[in-house]
């Protein structure tokens, strides 16, 4: 995703939730990839939220690994609390979990 791994010097004011979404649609239509399985991991959570919710089509499955898992309209902050707002919240004895969750990506999609 664009200002991570090896596209880290791409970093700016204008890399948000939305271009990650989008880094990732563009992958599974470029490489024309179906059924695919997403996994997400904090922040990944509300990325293959958004993805499964655009790609449907291509999405098999989404697994959430100890990550934000939103509904519509939730930001990350919704989800996590006020302590997502720091980059790099401590770890704790009462913070650490290992749950995860696994979605079919229908029941992402927007209705209305």
């Amino acid at each position: 995703m664009t200002g991570l791994g090896e596209r880290s010097h791409l970093v700016g004011p204008l890399v948000d939730l939305e271009l990650h979404i989008r880094d990732i649609v563009a992958v599974l239509h470029y490489e024309d990839l179906r059924d695919v399985i997403l996994v997400g991991h904090s922040y990944g959570g509300m990325v293959i939220t958004g993805v499964a919710d655009r790609a449907a089509d291509r999405v098999g499955r989404i697994v959430y690994l100890d990550a934000a898992n939103p509904v519509n309209g939730q930001s990350l902050v919704d989800v996590a609390g006020p302590s997502s707002r720091r980059r790099d919240p401590p770890v704790t004895s009462s913070t650490a979990s290992s749950s995860s969750s696994i979605r079919e990506p229908s029941r992402c999609r927007t209705t209305g």
